[in-house]
């Protein structure tokens, strides 16, 4: 069940944004694995071909008004260690590790009926990597990725996001955290970015903020970083469409949006006006390129997107 806390904080969040909660309702739902639950938000109340997986140190509802604003069933998705979803003991949240999991929540999902496969898969950063893993681990299940601001990249390229992760474990306030992560240029809207802080941590027993996800507390290199060569074979290989929305502001140079084109030319590549977090720096223009880049609606993306490769 969606907490009270969280149900006032992500209905405020749509209303800011001209949004109804109503126009699809949403409940959280959980998954028991071998490796701990897997927590989701699903959004409306017909099977989703949607799933949306978030970034490193994020959660489920780094997602709300990208999926508000697209009117389509989706399941949001937290990762594990992160959200509400269990830390794995081993602190292990490498790509493949986390499609492992996530493939055994997915089954039960599709058993449920939460879920209709083949699924179009949506990944932004940590969780762009962990759909190219699960669709290349689990043939026939993914019809479709789509990745927000993330390639395989080398050690280091993701440094602000390492050094950001990296930092203090607990805070006085909700505002320290808030100041951190301006320090770091994450966050637009300062009540926005509020509203995320305040669903991105908890109290712990001695009042203290604390991050509600593990990587908080390990190394980051070491419980996420694999290598980028391997996942690049992978992605090459995989005999779905993937295609690229990348932040103007974000993770990708020109090198990293060369090869991808390179590795994947019948694919496209969409670059949208925002930083690494696009689903919270331009969420309705990032709805309306999945909607565009959406299987079936080829000559709608050429008429959204002008083509291959363009500017949203």
């Amino acid at each position: 069940m969606v907490s009270q806390d969280e149900r006032l904080l992500t209905d405020e969040e749509l209303r800011h944004h001209g949004l109804l909660a109503s126009a699809l309702g949403y409940e959280r739902i959980s998954a028991p694995t071998p490796a701990g639950d897997v927590s989701a938000i699903r959004w409306g109340a017909r099977p989703a071909s949607r799933i949306l997986l978030h970034g490193a140190g994020l959660n489920a509802h780094t997602w709300d008004v990208t999926i508000a604003h697209a009117h389509q069933p989706a399941l949001a998705v937290d990762l594990p260690g992160h959200g509400d979803s269990a830390w794995h003991h081993d602190a292990d949240y490498r790509p493949r590790t986390n499609a492992g999991t996530l493939a055994q929540a997915i089954t039960m999902w599709l058993d449920e009926g939460v879920v209709t496969a083949p699924v179009t898969i949506v990944g932004q950063s940590l969780g762009g990597l962990t759909a190219i893993a699960l669709a290349d681990l689990v043939p026939g299940l993914v019809s479709h990725v789509i990745l927000v601001d993330i390639v395989p990249l080398t050690a280091g390229a993701a440094a602000q996001v390492e050094q950001f992760l990296s930092g203090p474990a607990t805070f006085s306030s909700h505002e320290a955290v808030i100041d951190r992560a301006r320090a770091f240029g994450f966050g637009g809207d300062p009540r926005s970015l509020d509203r995320a802080v305040r669903l991105n941590t908890r109290h712990d027993s001695r009042g203290a903020v604390v991050w509600k996800h593990h990587l908080a507390r390990v190394p980051f290199a070491q419980a996420v970083l694999e290598d980028p060569e391997s996942a690049w074979v992978r992605l090459s290989a995989l005999p779905v469409p993937v295609d690229l929305i990348a932040g103007s502001r974000g993770l990708l140079a020109a090198g990293e949006l060369a090869r991808f084109s390179a590795e994947r030319p019948h694919d496209r590549t969409v670059v949208i006006e925002a930083g690494h977090n696009v689903q919270e720096d331009a969420p309705e223009q990032l709805a309306a390129a999945i909607q565009a880049l959406a299987p079936g609606q080829s000559a709608a993306a050429e008429r959204c997107l002008g083509g291959s490769s363009t500017q949203a």
